[in-house]
């Protein structure tokens, strides 16, 4: 919201909802809030509504395969002693999304 007043909103464009939930899916790393609130604001944008509403954010947050339960564990991350390393959640769907922009030309994404 900080980046947005800087840039000259002089509006409220995340409802305190759809701000609360954006928190929660990111679980405030800042580069997944980034993610979450880029995407929420283009479909908001192409569907024209002025407020970002909590539903979009959790439309947005399924596309990218987020959820607000604790973090994923990587299997690979398990010693010897039994104790995971949580999985950021850019690993997930985010990072397929993220990735589709990172193809070798010519070649189509599967």
């Amino acid at each position: 919201m900080e980046r947005l007043r800087i840039a000259g909103a002089n509006q409220t464009i995340f409802s305190p909802e759809a701000a609360q939930l954006v928190h929660r899916y990111s679980r405030g790393i800042p580069r997944t809030i980034n993610l979450i609130c880029e995407h929420a604001l283009i479909l908001g944008y192409v569907e024209q509504i002025p407020l970002i509403p909590g539903p979009l954010i959790d439309h947005v947050a399924e596309d990218l395969e987020l959820t607000m339960s604790s973090f994923l564990m990587a299997p690979a991350a398990v010693g010897a002693g039994g104790y995971q390393a949580p999985l950021h959640p850019m690993e997930t769907g985010a990072n397929r999304v993220m990735n589709s922009f990172h193809r070798e030309p010519g070649r189509s994404g599967q």
